[in-house]
């Protein structure tokens, strides 16, 4: 109870109370320690007086001693013991005991002579002192001391007893209450002093800790009271923050609590609020509805919209007023949503006009308000309903026209299980009248029991799912040998997920048999047009194959191809002389030493008469062709034995090189056609490379270079700009850079002329850098003049993206004319990015982290993929005016735009068009979803002052 009362009492009352607990117990220790020390004091004090009795008896005993006295004599006088008697006043009492008393009164009582044994046992002590009561009760201080006899006295007293170490003991009792008055004084005196400073400290105490802790803590008391009545704006008492004392820390820690209590009620009102809003506000229609009488608690404003009634009306229904079903079952399932058995189910309700809507509701229950609610989200699915109830209806019609069709139709799930069949279909498995819905086709149509392995069997399901496209396939099911082709396709869903595959069987049997001799006759056809027939070597046709497909991976692997054009010396002497019959043996045996003496994979083709062109692939030194040459020549110097007329031949050869000479394969021709008549010339069988020196089109070239080289120097170039638009609004979004050479004696020079030389010489790329940097200019000067200006495209070649200063040059034209980097857009070809494709991709990064944007020039000629595509940091597909120009007719030209757009799309590239001269041309690209546009329906190039006084000040 003592505790309890405690507990609930004040801090300050507990702390007083602990004070007044310390006041009185210090008091009461200090006066205890006071009177044992007074008391000790008095006993000192009577034991230093006894002490000195005993020396005057002492004295005494001594002048007695050394008198002239017998020791009798000196007992009958007595004079010992009445000294003791005149020293033995108030109350004091002395007298001797004996160890051998020869006088009966100095014999003593029983604690007396336990006195004299207690020295004997103890021989080091001299004297003792102890308390004792006396016969009337009073308390005595008893002092006794040791006396050892003279040698007189042990005459007599050795006589009697002998055996004791101690003679005498001389004893004096003294009243210890002689000085109570002297002593109850310094105890009161001692205890009105410690008391007033005991008092005084404590009371000092009191109000230290009142002032420091007590009123602190008043005041820390009265904000947390305010705190939990939610008055968070109660000044809070001051407290240091570096402060170890624990009162400060207290404070701060109930700050901190304030702080975190007021942030959490304000989370809380905000989630609230959040929490309403989202309620009223959200486009889902929402129900509160109390499970046990089902009216309608709270609505937002969607539910309002949907059931027709004001919120007013809503709370005044339950929803059983709403809903078609009746009252018990609506109770059955809200019971089950409480239980949180369900949250999902299926309803009709009838809205204030009286239609009917069919409805899904999702619900669970919720604490609103300390009462628990069953909340509800309700979806209209009238449409999905009617939807369903469609699907079922053309099922039946598309069952019915599938079963009008007389080829095998199957429609496959994503399970390999068919889902429809139509009649013709079980009529090709025997089946009928045999259900064959849920069935596995592999079982039903190829009897396995397994799915169809991917190396024996093309299983169109597989196909269809990973190439998203449609396909056909030949598959022989029966033992009659009758061949089927397989036409599947995709089977979507309304949102285009691909939900299995429709296959479509056809007898082609007899089709096949057909082919299979068309494909005899085409063969031959094939032969006829690629092979010589005397010498079944490749023909010219083949040739120029053959020398580009060499060319294609000679690019893509650094490599360098050898054109060689070989023509047999004097061959119309054989020819006029042994006739036309020996002729084609010769070059019968001609064509098979040839064959012998190249290489694998290079190749010999016969293009007419005697003239033969040898491709040589995969050449890393050029020293190569050379030694292939040589070893023609010497399998050609050997004589052929002809029906007995030995004939010697010798061959004149022509070589041309890529990439040295050309790229391409009519050039590689010529010039080593070219080359052969050179060989020729200096008298036949011997080799001879193509030389530019050769070709009076090749001073034509360098004459060209030349003026080219200077056209840079003198400013003969100048930039046209084509504008682009944005094909939504028709508004300026871009233009093109076009370089142009105004000769001073020739005029102007065609681009294609000049731009194809720039690239043959390599002056493509100062050309290119000029074009860059006076467009960065330009860009600069229409920026300062405060017009509207859009990004400008620039061209850059092949030459300039794989030098490696080309990010230099560019940094140096944009910091040169502090031009910012969205201004700027470099336009690059397919080529130029596949040839080195890991550094492509590295510059292209780089530029792209300089802000500029890049797009791909002349997209679709070239070869990039989707999986390329992406690697690359492009922003814009630009599609080649080749397949642009014969839009919409072309069919082929309209699938390839169609596809590029859709692959940019989802790429989320923007795409734009060039060479866009009709209208039928922008609707087709507009249609087709294309960004952008740039042609002479909008617009030719224009000079820098005419784009500006066109568009740019507007």
């Amino acid at each position: 109870m003592s505790g309890l009362g405690v507990g609930h009492m004040s801090i300050r009352s507990q702390f007083f109370l602990v004070l007044v607990t310390v006041f009185v117990v210090s008091l009461g220790l200090t006066l205890f320690w006071f009177n044992r020390q007074v008391n000790e004091n008095i006993e000192g004090k009577l034991v230093s007086e006894a002490r000195g009795i005993c020396a005057l008896l002492k004295v005494s005993q001594h002048e007695c001693q050394s008198s002239q006295m017998t020791p009798v004599a000196s007992h009958l006088r007595q004079s010992i013991e009445q000294i003791s008697l005149n020293l033995g006043q108030g109350n004091v009492s002395i007298r001797y005991i004996s160890a051998t008393p020869l006088n009966s009164q100095n014999y003593g009582s029983a604690s007396e002579r336990e006195t004299i044994a207690q020295f004997n046992h103890h021989l080091d002590l001299d004297e003792s002192s102890k308390k004792i009561v006396a016969s009337d009760g009073s308390e005595l201080l008893r002092y006794a001391q040791v006396v050892h006899f003279g040698e007189d006295c042990r005459t007599c007293h050795d006589g009697v007893r002998s055996d004791h170490f101690v003679d005498a003991v001389m004893m004096v009792d003294m009243p210890i209450n002689r000085d109570s008055a002297e002593k109850k004084t310094k105890i009161i005196n001692l205890a009105l002093i410690a008391g007033s400073g005991y008092l005084i400290a404590f009371l000092g105490l009191a109000a230290l800790l009142n002032l420091t802790i007590l009123r602190r803590l008043d005041r820390l008391t009265t904000a947390a009271q305010a705190l939990t009545q939610g008055d968070y704006l109660k000044p809070f008492p001051v407290y240091s923050e570096d402060s170890h004392n624990q009162i400060d820390q207290l404070t701060a820690t109930f700050l901190t609590m304030q702080r975190a209590i007021e942030k959490r009620e304000l989370d809380l009102e905000k989630k609230h609020r959040q929490a309403y809003s989202m309620f009223h506000d959200h486009k889902s229609v929402m129900l509160l509805i109390n499970p046990e009488d089902h009216t309608i608690v709270d609505v937002n404003q969607a539910a309002e919209q949907f059931y027709g009634f004001t919120k007013r009306e809503l709370l005044q229904k339950s929803i059983s007023e709403i809903n078609l079903l009746p009252v018990d079952q609506v109770s059955a399932e809200m019971r089950d949503c409480m239980l949180g058995m369900k949250n999902y189910m299926q309803f009709s309700h009838r809205l204030s006009c009286g239609e009917i809507r069919e409805v899904e509701v999702r619900s669970c229950p919720v604490e609103v308000d300390d009462a628990i609610c069953l909340f509800m989200i309700v979806h209209d699915i009238t449409e999905q309903k009617r939807a369903e109830i469609k699907v079922i209806k053309e099922h039946k019609f598309f069952q019915t026209v599938i079963d009008g069709i007389v080829d095998p139709i199957f429609v496959l799930g994503l399970n390999y299980k068919i889902k429809v069949a139509n009649i013709a279909a079980k009529k090709l498995i025997s089946k009928v009248g045999e259900p064959l819905v849920d069935q596995c086709c592999y079982e039903i149509l190829m009897e396995k029991h397994l799915l169809c392995g991917e190396e024996n069997d093309s299983c169109p399901l597989k196909i269809v799912l990973s190439t998203g496209r449609a396909t056909t396939t030949i598959r022989h099911f029966d033992k009659s040998n009758k061949s089927y082709e397989i036409s599947a396709s995709p089977y979507v869903d309304d949102e285009g997920n691909v939900i299995g595959v429709i296959e479509c069987f056809r007898d082609i049997t007899q089709r096949l048999n057909v082919e299979k001799v068309l494909v005899e006759n085409e063969r031959k056809i094939h032969d006829l047009i690629h092979y010589d027939p005397l010498t079944r070597l490749p023909n010219r046709t083949a040739l120029n194959d053959r020398l580009s497909q060499a060319i294609y991976w000679a690019k893509h692997q650094n490599r360098n191809v050898g054109l060689l054009c070989l023509d047999l010396d004097r061959f119309k002497k054989i020819n006029d002389t042994l006739g036309h019959q020996a002729g084609d043996q010769v070059l019968q045996v001609i064509s098979r030493r040839l064959q012998d003496s190249l290489r694998t994979g290079d190749t010999v083709s016969r293009v007419g008469g005697d003239d033969f062109f040898i491709v040589l692939e995969n050449i890393d030194d050029e020293k190569n062709i050379d030694l292939v040459v040589g070893s023609i020549l010497s399998a050609l110097n050997k004589s052929i034995d002809l029906d007995g007329h030995e004939i010697n031949i010798t061959a004149s050869v022509g070589v041309a090189i890529f990439p040295n000479h050309s790229d391409s394969p009519s050039d590689l021709m010529k010039f080593a056609d070219i080359a052969m008549y050179s060989a020729k010339k200096q008298g036949g069988d011997i080799a001879v490379h193509y030389l530019d020196t050769m070709d009076e089109r090749a001073s034509e070239f360098l004459v060209m270079e030349a003026e080219l080289k200077q056209a840079i120097a003198a400013e003969e170039l100048y930039l046209q700009y084509q504008p682009q638009f944005d094909l939504k609004d028709n508004t300026l979004v871009g233009m093109e850079a076009l370089v142009r050479w105004k000769h001073p004696i020739k005029g102007i020079v065609p681009p294609g002329d000049f731009i194809f030389l720039a690239e043959e010489t390599g002056l493509i790329q100062p050309l290119g850098e000029w074009v860059l940097r006076e467009a960065c200019r330009q860009i600069s000067q229409w920026i300062a003049e405060g017009l509207n200006v859009v990004p400008v495209a620039v061209n850059v070649s092949s030459l300039q993206m794989q030098k490696e200063g080309f990010i230099v040059v560019l940094d140096d034209a944009l910091a040169t004319s502090k031009v910012p980097a969205e201004y700027l857009e470099l336009e690059i070809t397919e080529s130029t990015i596949m040839n080195r494709l890991d550094a492509s991709v590295a510059t292209l990064q780089a530029i792209r982290q300089r802000g500029l944007m890049v797009a791909i020039d002349d997209f679709g000629t070239g070869y990039s993929s989707l999986s390329y595509l992406k690697r690359f940091p492009l922003s814009k597909l630009k599609i080649d005016q080749s397949f642009v120009s014969d839009l919409p007719a072309d069919d082929n030209d309209a699938s390839i735009v169609t596809a590029i757009i859709s692959m940019s799309q989802g790429l989320g590239l923007k795409v734009i068009a060039e060479g866009v001269e009709t209208d039928e041309q922008k609707q087709f690209l507009i249609d087709r979803g294309c960004d952008q546009v740039q042609g002479f329906l909008y617009s030719r190039p224009l000079d820098a002052e005419e784009i500006k006084e066109t568009y740019l000040l507007a």
